[in-house]
């Protein structure tokens, strides 16, 4: 009898908390989790970029693209108070077999971070490349499988990482069926990082899954609006520490296009 008076009682104190929990939760219901998509486009002039299709520079040169990777460092939403949420400290993104066809690469290349908290946030910031703390280190510091194990983007003549790379071929001769030059624009070093923010102010509902999408128009890399065109034909290549010149003017450049 004392057994089935002390189930009676734990039960009748476990429904009455029940109630009170659930009515609780209609006056404060917790926010569903949402999730969160960052999309890169890679465009030229304004168009879908497709790896390997040729595009004019101007009317005497013409360009294909077969690489395009980046490492980009603390991506972090800024909310609408000026603090942040922090997306992912450091990635490596090669952009390239996203960008093999105008299919894919109408879809772009895609981030994702599941389960954040919802808010209102007035922007994006990241680092394109590796600041000057990581950028000392080697591939060799790196456990296998870590985005700095990767001795395939390290200069050892810069001692740096190549934090951006843009690979291709240029056509410039009366041949209109051969590109006969290489194109290689490595930017690395410790002075190519730069912070990008971008202050587009922007909701994630309880629930949803919301897409930030980012242009990057290789076309106003090359040929930026109101300013100098990069002199691709006299700097194809950029590979040593005498093309730091160049390498600051692109890097200045692809910032410029990112929107």
């Amino acid at each position: 009898m004392k057994h089935a008076l002390f189930f009676l009682f734990t039960l009748t104190v476990l429904l009455f908390s029940t109630g009170c929990t659930k009515e609780s939760d209609k006056d404060n219901p917790t926010p569903e989790l949402s999730a969160f998509n960052l999309q890169f486009d890679l465009s030229y002039q304004g168009q879908p970029l497709v790896m390997f299709e040729p595009y004019s520079l101007n009317d005497s040169v013409r360009v294909l693209f077969s690489r395009f990777s980046m490492y980009l460092t603390d991506i972090e939403l800024i909310n609408s108070e000026g603090s942040t949420v922090s997306l992912e400290e450091l990635g490596f993104y090669n952009l390239t077999d996203q960008f093999l066809d105008e299919v894919s690469a109408a879809e772009g290349y895609s981030l994702n971070f599941p389960d954040l908290e919802p808010g209102t946030f007035s922007g994006l910031r990241f680092g394109l490349g590796l600041p000057q703390a990581l950028n000392v280190k080697q591939p060799g510091d790196f456990e296998p499988g870590h985005p700095l194990n990767a001795p395939e983007e390290y200069w050892i003549g810069w001692q740096s990482y190549v934090f951006v790379k843009i690979e291709g071929k240029i056509d410039a001769d009366s041949n209109p069926n051969e590109f006969e030059r290489n194109m290689a624009l490595h930017l690395g070093g410790d002075e190519i990082f730069r912070q990008v923010q971008l202050n587009e102010p922007f909701v994630i509902n309880s629930g949803s899954s919301t897409t930030l999408v980012i242009n990057i128009d290789l076309y106003d890399m090359f040929s930026p609006e109101g300013s100098t065109s990069y002199d691709l034909l006299d700097r194809p290549m950029i590979h040593s520490t005498s093309h730091l010149p160049q390498a600051n003017e692109l890097i200045d450049n692809l910032v410029g296009t990112i929107q």
